[in-house]
């Protein structure tokens, strides 16, 4: 078979895609609860997808029956502090909440 190619070269973008790719992040466990006094709770997060590369989300609070400040780390989505990091090949880091 002959092949022919008229003309300039033409470009072409292929964008594959593959959810199995896509980060997604989720708490490992779907509730988390501590008793006072002298207690403290850490969540871990979960990473799931393409692992290969660093990620960053961001993880915020808000008061239930807790108060802010004093039962509970305040995080706010506005606050830099608020993010929690992953390395690349992390799949998993832990979070501490409150003390």
């Amino acid at each position: 078979m002959t092949h022919f190619l008229s003309g300039s070269p033409n470009h072409t973008t292929v964008t594959v895609s593959d959810e199995t790719d896509v980060p997604r992040f989720a708490f490992a466990e779907s509730r988390y609860s501590v008793t006072e006094p002298n207690s403290t709770v850490s969540a871990k997060i979960v990473r799931y997808g393409d692992v290969s590369e660093a990620a960053k989300i961001y993880c915020v609070t808000s008061p239930g029956s807790a108060v802010s400040g004093r039962d509970f780390v305040t995080r706010s989505a506005s606050d830099e502090a608020t993010a929690v990091y992953f390395k690349p090949g992390e799949w998993m880091v832990t979070l501490r909440l409150c003390d």
